[in-house]
């Protein structure tokens, strides 16, 4: 019983802390409209629904669990029929850049927002960021469509 109320405290810790970087990161508009125009693209491209209409409120319905320890990947996604439980590796993440725990927990919840099993690619995920990120003017001319690659 210990056991369990520690490990649920973990998690509950892990989704705080998460959360609040998500928050402060969503006060910029256009971080915010790129994450909730990239839900309605992976919608739109895949056929797959997403669990939420907003990027918060998708990371909000997720579950999230310190998996520290447990592997050398930054992060994991695992889509239920119950809803999407999704890993962050803290003691991998660094300050700034692609390992940050921002960027982990935005690329994990990408994943977690689908409502099928699995979630979704990691090509999925980056065509729509592509697509949106072009439409914002945020993908500068030379670089190459996932697609084309």
């Amino acid at each position: 019983m210990l056991a369990q109320r520690r490990a649920s405290q973990r998690t509950s810790d892990a989704k705080s802390i998460l959360g609040k970087r998500l928050k402060n990161l969503l006060k910029n508009k256009q971080c915010k409209d790129f994450l909730d125009g990239l839900l309605k693209q992976l919608a739109k491209d895949t056929g797959i629904p997403t669990v939420a209409n907003t990027f918060l409120k998708v990371f909000e319905a997720a579950s999230f669990r310190n998996i520290s320890g447990e592997t050398e990947d930054l992060g994991s996604a695992f889509v239920t029929a119950s809803g999407a439980i999704l890993g962050i590796n803290f003691s991998k993440a660094r300050p700034g850049g692609r390992n940050s725990l921002e960027a982990i927990t935005i690329h994990e919840t990408a994943h977690g927002a689908s409502r099928v099993f699995q979630g979704y690619s990691e090509f999925q995920i980056a065509s729509a960021a592509f697509t949106v990120g072009g439409a914002m003017g945020l993908v500068p001319d030379a670089v190459i469509p996932p697609w084309e690659e």
